[in-house]
């Protein structure tokens, strides 16, 4: 089964320090959503952000519950980022936030549901250093 998602890029300069924009490095909620970020200086900024995540996987053919069926895992992590250019060519990102919202159903290998459960939130961290050479 294919499926497809709708995807709105952008790219909002609101006020020369205040950007909405889609978060394109890649963090511990992947590259997309939507992040609102502040440039408190020209080499300082911070945001808040969210984004939907949905992923399927194929179980086993010896899967005792759904042989052959698939696991399908939703969420909606909600992250605060802090980001310091170091150097014009070197970034330093930090992150925080909550994988909330979620659930993972167990479905046949026909499609068919048979089973949904939802998930406590999950907390999260992490951090990149980028730089260009």
């Amino acid at each position: 089964k294919t499926s497809g998602f709708p995807f709105l890029i952008v790219n909002w300069k609101i006020t020369p320090s205040l950007t909405l924009a889609n978060p394109f490095t890649v963090g511990p909620v992947g590259p997309a959503g939507l992040e609102l970020s502040w440039g408190l200086t020209p080499q300082f900024e911070i945001g808040v952000g969210a984004a939907m995540r949905q992923f399927q996987y194929r179980l086993a053919k010896n899967n005792p519950l759904a042989p052959d069926g698939v696991l399908e895992e939703q969420y909606a992590p909600v992250f605060l980022h802090a980001a310091y250019k170091i150097q014009p060519n070197w970034r330093f990102d930090a992150y925080t936030g909550v994988a909330a919202g979620g659930k993972f159903t167990i479905l046949d290998k026909n499609g068919n549901e048979l089973n949904n459960e939802k998930a406590k939130k999950i907390p999260f961290f992490g951090f990149a250093v980028n730089g260009r050479f």
